[in-house]
């Protein structure tokens, strides 16, 4: 399975201390160019040696990205960069952007979010459920926006209360 990896997830794994976990699902996780910018900690090399495949987008995809960040300006052009790239590729979204994840789900997208691949790595066993809770704590503390009522629900169901 190969996903379009938008920054917010790598800073939300960074936060909660897994990176190195998400890259050890069975998942190819892929970022445009226009992404590396926004990657100070981690850094885009050190991203690319845990396995993030960056794809150079093509003119075609750039005048497509100005011409959607003009129906969309609340999108920055990053965001919509993954978007070109998950529709070009024809493969699914991780986002935690709101409105990127409407955008991608309005082109018939598969979108996932931070929470999904919580869940992922628990279910392959790479964390438990104390480090599923302690990273969700983590992450919210460093400023990620996620959805409360699903965070609330995980909390109960990982026993994190």
């Amino acid at each position: 399975m190969q996903l379009v990896l938008d920054a917010n997830i790598i800073f939300d794994f960074a936060a909660g201390g897994l990176l190195d976990d998400l890259f050890r699902l069975p998942v190819t996780f892929c970022t445009p160019d226009l992404l590396l910018t926004e990657f100070r900690r981690p850094s885009a090399s050190q991203l690319t040696q845990l396995g993030l495949v960056v794809y150079t987008l093509t003119g075609e995809q750039l005048v497509e990205i100005v011409s959607l960040r003009g129906k969309n300006p609340a999108l920055s052009q990053p965001d919509v960069a993954t978007f070109v790239l998950a529709r070009g590729l024809g493969i699914g979204l991780l986002t935690g952007e709101r409105r990127l994840r409407e955008l991608a789900q309005a082109a018939a997208i598969e979108v996932h979010g931070t929470l999904w691949l919580l869940d992922e790595l628990l279910r392959h066993r790479f964390i438990n459920h104390a480090q599923a809770c302690a990273a969700l704590e983590a992450m919210l503390h460093a400023g990620s926006r996620l959805p409360k009522t699903e965070v609330s629900n995980l909390r109960i169901s990982w026993g994190c209360e």
